[in-house]
């Protein structure tokens, strides 16, 4: 299963990379995680500093900040959040998410009992990804 998954992410990182107007797809994405109601109610939310090609969160963390917001990195693990917002390769329309294969966010959220939202883009959703027991999928999936 494993070479199955390393197949799809390589093959997904590249589709990802080629995201066309991808200021537009992300400031729609942002506008609908802004609007989500899990994130309006939340007080302390946890969430990425995008890579380049990822759905880029730089605005969102401003904008959360703004509202009063806390708002965390990954790492270290926070604690008491309301909200966790995590990145994916691809993501699949059960909610199952493929990381970039070191496990990181699977044991960063193995404990977590708030909603998961995954940022992605379209063009990184898949009909079906492959899952393991370990494997955590996001609650919410926002794509533009």
């Amino acid at each position: 299963m494993q070479y199955e998954k390393n197949s799809i992410r390589k093959k997904m990182l590249a589709v990802r990379a080629q995201v066309q107007n991808k200021s537009r797809a992300d400031e729609i994405i942002t506008s609908k995680v802004l609007a989500l109601s899990e994130v309006r109610n939340a007080k302390i939310l946890c969430i990425y500093e995008s890579l380049p090609s990822e759905v880029y969160t730089k605005e969102l963390i401003n904008v959360l900040k703004k509202q009063n917001k806390i708002v965390l990195a990954p790492d270290p693990p926070p604690k008491d959040i309301d909200v966790f917002i995590v990145p994916g390769v691809a993501f699949d329309e059960e909610g199952n998410r493929l990381g970039r294969g070191g496990g990181y966010y699977d044991r960063l959220l193995a404990n977590v009992s708030v909603p998961i939202v995954g940022l992605a883009y379209t063009c990184q959703i898949v009909s079906r990804l492959p899952r393991e027991t370990y494997d955590i999928p996001v609650s919410i999936l926002i794509h533009e």
